[in-house]
């Protein structure tokens, strides 16, 4: 992620010194205008990738926080039972219709 951040500061630096070229050049005429422009797309494009990938990390975190929370809820809370399939304690004695007597 930092040589993202890194590139674009040398490629803004590379424009930067080929669009002040002709200052420089001392008399002579120096065009630098193309190999600026390059510079600075190259420079636009590297911000472009380090901000995706900034983004792109703070998103995953997020999501990872998200999902631990999740688990965490999951942990601490009891299993939700039907007393239906609850098996380990014997059926209640079943109703008798009324008007019959038990033998």
């Amino acid at each position: 992620m930092a040589l993202h951040l890194f590139l674009a500061a040398c490629w803004l630096a590379l424009g930067s010194a080929l669009l002040l070229w002709p200052d420089l050049a001392l008399g002579r005429r120096v065009s630098g205008y193309w190999g600026s422009g390059i510079a600075f797309l190259l420079c636009l494009y590297n911000l472009a990738r380090w901000y995706g990938a900034r983004s792109n990390a703070a998103a995953q975190l997020q999501q990872f926080a998200a999902r631990r929370r999740a688990e965490r809820t999951a942990e601490e809370s009891p299993p939700v039972r039907n007393p239906e399939f609850d098996f380990s304690q014997p059926p209640p004695p079943a109703e008798q219709p009324r008007g019959e007597q038990p033998s």
